[in-house]
């Protein structure tokens, strides 16, 4: 539920979720998430700290991917130094 939330306030959680080692699936789901609430949106640019920060959690290659392709819709200069 909280990897779907349509808000910014489910990021403290889903942070505490990527963060913990105890549960791969939560984890997943929680960099996913992150990784949603960190793109580009019609009314805000993408949140390239927050993405870099994914990105560090990030422990497999799928992850990893998920956080690349929301830099690659960011459409920015800075997106290129953070990938």
């Amino acid at each position: 539920v909280l990897a779907g939330w349509p808000d910014a306030a489910a990021v403290p959680h889903l942070m505490t979720l990527a963060k913990a080692e105890d549960n791969t699936r939560h984890h997943v789901l929680a960099v996913r998430g992150l990784a949603r609430l960190a793109a580009r949106q019609a009314d805000q640019p993408a949140d390239l700290e927050m993405l870099a920060e994914i990105m560090s959690l990030a422990q497999r290659a799928e992850e990893q991917r998920v956080v690349l392709g929301v830099l690659a819709g960011a459409a920015t200069v800075d997106a290129l130094l953070k990938g």
